[in-house]
């Protein structure tokens, strides 16, 4: 089935919207250009949802029940776009700088101020790059459009696949403002295509910014017939925030709840085989009161946070709880 798609073709003069069937017409470097790509959005979206673990997950017997006690992950997401999935992308162009900026207020309402910048995230919809770099400022304003110092600076490994994040560890941290502008973004060497992942919304002045023809702007003021956010994202760690994107609460992953499992060490690595024993609690504790009628073997408390339409993090496991009769003995079996 032949597929078509509108090329945005943006000059200094006038805009042309032009249509092609099959082989995309290529731009030059006077214009950004959208391209449409095939792809199964339910399982871009199920693949890409921000979750995390909890930790520090601990549990000890006594008597009939066992209290198990769990804390909230200290890393969290933040990004000015959302995680809605869409399947355009942008390119055209040999150079384009795409940045997210958050003020003092954006940083602290989001529960990251303070905290430390670890991992920044970019999603490539294509391969045609030449080269990346990572990009992080402090300060800055929106008026004028500007960024602050350019504390760092990071040569990044070409993407070998698409449509999933690419997450660039930071060689060193660096700590998030409590009372200045954050910046952060990549710039993209292009040498083909339409590689740049973008989301259908539009964060103005904060998930759109572009450096391009000299120039600091946004996406829309540069003549991209597009309302569109960089889909980019960062994370935070020793942060005191949960899962958070900056759009409506309907297009990204939050945390809801975290779900508690039981299993003998025999089954450990069998998810299948667990016992479920608490749905989407909202607290940190939990006591179980099946404990005391369990048969005498070695077991692990397992907690998976639950997000956003069911979704669950990777499991975090608990120390070993040893049920035996007339005896409990919480801690590892040496043998």
């Amino acid at each position: 089935m032949k597929r078509l798609f509108i090329l945005i073709f943006i000059t200094s003069l006038m805009m042309f919207v032009l249509s092609a069937q099959e082989t995309l017409i290529p731009s030059t470097s006077e214009g950004i250009s959208m391209f449409y790509n095939d792809v199964d959005l339910e399982t871009f979206a199920s693949q890409n949802a921000s979750t995390f673990p909890p930790k520090n997950v601990e549990a000890f017997g006594l008597g009939t029940e066992a209290r198990i006690s769990w804390e909230q992950s200290g890393n969290v997401w933040f990004s000015q776009s959302t995680e809605r999935p869409y399947p355009n992308s942008l390119g055209g162009v040999p150079v384009l700088l795409g940045v997210h900026r958050f003020t003092p207020a954006q940083l602290e309402n989001l529960g990251v101020a303070g905290a430390m910048l670890s991992t920044v995230s970019f999603m490539p919809v294509q391969t045609g790059f030449t080269s990346i770099e990572l990009r992080v400022w402090t300060g800055g304003s929106g008026d004028p459009l500007t960024p602050g110092t350019l504390v760092h600076t990071q040569e990044v490994p070409l993407p070998t696949s698409v449509f999933n994040w690419i997450d660039v560890d930071l060689t060193t941290p660096i700590q998030i403002p409590t009372n200045e502008e954050l910046w952060y973004g990549f710039n993209w060497v292009i040498s083909t295509g339409h590689p740049l992942g973008v989301d259908p919304m539009m964060n103005h002045m904060f998930g759109n910014i572009t450096f391009w023809e000299g120039r600091w702007n946004t996406l829309n003021n540069f003549g991209v017939n597009t309302h569109y956010n960089w889909r980019l994202r960062a994370m935070a760690t020793s942060a005191t925030g949960t899962v958070r994107f900056a759009m409506s609460d309907n297009d990204f992953t939050l945390l809801t709840g975290y779900n508690v499992y039981r299993s003998t060490l025999a089954n450990i690595e069998n998810p299948s085989a667990w016992t479920t024993i608490a749905s989407n609690l909202q607290s940190l504790v939990y006591v179980d009161p099946t404990w005391g009628g369990v048969p005498n073997d070695n077991y692990q408390y397992i907690i998976r946070s639950v997000y956003t339409g069911g979704i669950l993090s990777e499991p975090a496991f608990s120390n070993t709880v040893v049920k035996a009769p007339n005896v409990t003995v919480t801690g590892r079996v040496i043998t």
